[in-house]
C-alpha cells in the first residue's frame, strides 16, 4: 500500500464515511503514528479522526441495541393487543433478552477489543500541541469532533499533570484555563441577566411580591 494507490482506492468511495473509515482502516492496519501516516500516505490529523470513527462505532451498537429492545418490546405489545400470549412469556423474554445480549456481545467484542482504547495521554498531548495550549482552541476542537457533552473535557483537564510536557507549558494551560472558566462565568452570568430581563428566571423580589401569580 502507497499513497498513489490509497488515493485510487479512495477515488472507488461512494461517501465520505466510506473513506473515512478506509482512511481509519489503513491507519490502524498499518501501525504507523499519526506523524508517519501523514508522511507515507498522506493522511492528515489521525489521532482525532481515528477516535471519532470509534466513538461513531460505539454510538452505532448503542442504536443497534436500542432498536432490537424497541423491536422486542412492540412485539410483545401487538401479541398483548391481540389478546395472545406465550405460556412461557417471562421464561421466553428472558430467554430472548439472554440470547439477543450473547449474539450482541460475541459480535461487538472482537471488535471493540480491536479498536476501542481510552482516550489516552498521547491523544492529549497531540491535541495540546495542535491547538498551541489554547483552551479554548482546544475546547471548540473537542465538541467539533465529539459533541457538546463530551467528557474528555474534564478528562484532559485533570491529566495535564500527567502529561510529557514542560513546565512552561503546563503554565501556559493553566493560564489558557483560568481564561476560559472566566469567559464561561461571564457568558453564564450574561445569559442570566438576559434571562432575568425576558422573564424566564423569576428573581427573589419578584417572587416575593403578594401580586404575582
Amino acid at each position: 500500500m502507497d499513497k498513489s494507490l490509497l488515493k485510487s482506492l479512495l477515488g472507488l468511495c461512494q461517501s465520505d464515511k466510506e473513506k473515512e473509515c478506509l482512511r481509519f482502516a489503513v491507519f490502524k492496519a498499518s501501525g504507523l503514528s499519526s506523524t508517519q501516516a501523514r508522511a507515507k500516505f498522506g493522511l492528515e490529523n489521525m489521532n482525532l479522526r481515528a477516535k471519532n470513527v470509534k466513538d461513531c462505532l460505539i454510538l452505532a451498537q448503542y442504536i443497534r441495541t436500542a432498536i432490537k429492545t424497541l423491536a422486542f418490546t412492540t412485539d410483545k405489545a401487538m401479541l398483548r393487543s391481540l389478546g395472545l400470549s406465550c405460556g412461557n412469556e417471562e421464561l421466553s423474554s428472558e430467554s430472548s433478552d439472554e440470547e439477543s445480549s450473547d449474539v450482541l456481545l460475541n459480535a461487538t467484542v472482537p471488535l471493540l477489543s480491536l479498536l476501542l482504547t481510552a482516550f489516552s495521554l498521547n491523544d492529549m498531548k497531540v491535541i495540546i500541541q495542535e491547538c498551541q495550549r489554547n483552551w479554548f482552541k482546544i475546547v471548540e476542537q473537542l465538541e467539533t469532533t465529539y459533541g457538546t457533552q463530551c467528557s474528555h473535557i474534564n478528562h484532559l483537564e485533570e491529566s495535564i499533570g500527567h502529561l510529557n510536557i514542560s513546565v512552561c507549558e503546563k503554565e501556559k494551560l493553566r493560564v489558557s484555563y483560568e481564561a476560559l472558566l472566566l469567559n464561561k462565568k461571564d457568558q453564564a452570568a450574561s445569559q442570566r441577566e438576559a434571562d432575568i430581563y425576558n422573564g424566564e428566571i423569576v428573581t427573589e423580589s419578584d417572587s416575593d411580591d403578594p401580586d404575582a401569580f
